[in-house]
């Protein structure tokens, strides 16, 4: 919607603009006209952005938490649980974590996770946990989310009883995590990726974001309402 108003809003300063030339209208009532057009278009798009786009008090709330726990999975991995990294600038509450074994299909992909290592000749995992902070009267949801590949001499010589395995990234082959913050009473949410490099078998920033952007992090709106629909700014 805030797109459409937005092409209308140019559509009517082009035909407007036009009919005055035909008009003959002189130079100067022609640019005034214009320049009131773009005045009200650039009004309209602030306006729109501010309210279709991420709440700038969330943004605010939610980024020193969020780097605080991007900066601990740069250097020091994957955490056992988010409510125990240090330092954290608010308290996480209610955290919950699930690690699943995985098994492949025949073209080579995970397709099942099971609890029980030893019953799926386990080949990858998936980790999730998720927690919850208030700040302000403001609650936000917090969610991370890997999935891992081992190496083929871990999965010919590992010992299928040790635990916590996802945490020991000399033997992952591969992997791809997400973390993101949200609050569901603005529709206002923060994202960071990551994969392992598989040199160093450290974890670091994707290059690329699962939205196909270049940045981390990426805050959003999922306004789709109003004049936010369809078209989300």
């Amino acid at each position: 919607m805030a797109g459409l108003i937005l092409l209308g809003f140019i559509a009517l300063a082009i035909i407007t603009v036009v009919i005055m030339l035909l008009a003959h209208q002189g130079k100067e009532k022609i640019l005034k006209t214009l320049g009131g057009f773009i005045v009200v278009i650039v009004l309209y798009m602030l306006f729109a952005g501010k309210s279709c786009g991420p709440n700038a008090k969330d943004v605010e709330i939610m980024t020193p938490q969020a780097e605080a726990i991007s900066n601990y999975i740069l250097k020091n991995g994957i955490p056992e649980s988010l409510s125990e990294i240090p330092d954290l600038p608010y308290k996480f509450e209610g955290c919950k974590r699930t690690l699943l074994y995985g098994k492949y299909r025949k073209h080579g992909y995970i397709d099942e996770y099971y609890e029980d290592a030893n019953k799926t000749n386990a080949k990858g995992e998936l980790l999730e946990e998720v927690c919850m902070f208030e700040q302000n009267n403001r609650k936000y949801d917090v969610n991370i989310r890997c999935i891992a590949m081992y190496t083929d001499d871990y999965i010919q010589n590992r010992d299928m009883y040790i635990n916590k395995i996802f945490l020991n990234s000399e033997i992952l082959r591969d992997g791809e995590c997400r973390f993101v913050f949200y609050n569901k009473v603005s529709e206002t949410g923060m994202s960071y990726d990551y994969e392992l490099n598989k040199t160093n078998k450290k974890w670091v920033f994707h290059y690329f974001n699962l939205n196909g952007r270049k940045n981390n992090p990426w805050t959003y709106s999922t306004k789709d309402d109003g004049m936010c629909n369809p078209m989300r700014m």
